[in-house]
């Protein structure tokens, strides 16, 4: 290596002394370095905690968001549950509906029936005993089967005399149970 010479030597000792004005910027670069690094550490810090406080929002939010769906979901399923029960009391009502037309159908036919002449004569006969003029009724006891043998075998040419039927003189018989 080569010796310096003093002038060298002078030269590199004035280059290596620092004024107090350089002194002071490198502070200030070295404090804003270590502020920045201080920053970046709280930077780190801050993103670490947020990081954290994202992750607890997004499960709350994940959270409320399933309860809202849970609470739609309910409302559907009781909705259609009770669209199914309607249906179901639709039909019930729509075959109660159809059975009373018909019993209503039939109550008419049989009105249409009752009101005939032939049908009232044949009520007023039977349950009013009523007779017409110049026609006499013949009341027989129910009881009559064991002592009455003989006449309900004569009665058959006139019409039929066993069990309480009433016998006219035209020898036409009528149904019915007499008490008298």
């Amino acid at each position: 290596m080569e010796k310096r010479n003093s002038r060298t030597a002078k030269r590199d000792a004035a280059d290596n002394v620092i004024t107090i004005d350089e002194a002071r910027q490198r502070r200030k670069e070295k404090r804003k370095q270590e502020r920045e690094r201080k920053e970046e550490k709280q930077w780190k810090a801050e993103r670490i905690a947020n990081s954290k406080r994202r992750k607890v929002r997004s499960r709350q939010r994940r959270l409320i968001c399933l309860a809202v769906l849970s609470c739609i979901l309910g409302v559907i399923v009781y909705c259609v549950w009770n669209i199914t029960m309607l249906k179901e009391q639709e039909q019930q009502a729509r075959e109660e509906l159809a059975r009373r037309q018909e019993e209503k159908e039939r109550l008419e036919l049989l009105l249409e029936q009752v009101e005939t002449p032939e049908a009232i004569e044949q009520e007023a006969r039977e349950q009013l005993h009523m007779i017409r003029p110049g026609e006499m009724v013949y009341i027989l006891p129910e009881d009559s089967k064991t002592t009455g043998a003989a006449i309900g075998q004569e009665g058959k040419d006139e019409g039929e005399a066993d069990g309480g039927e009433t016998l006219t003189e035209d020898g036409a018989g009528q149904a019915g149970s007499s008490n008298e």
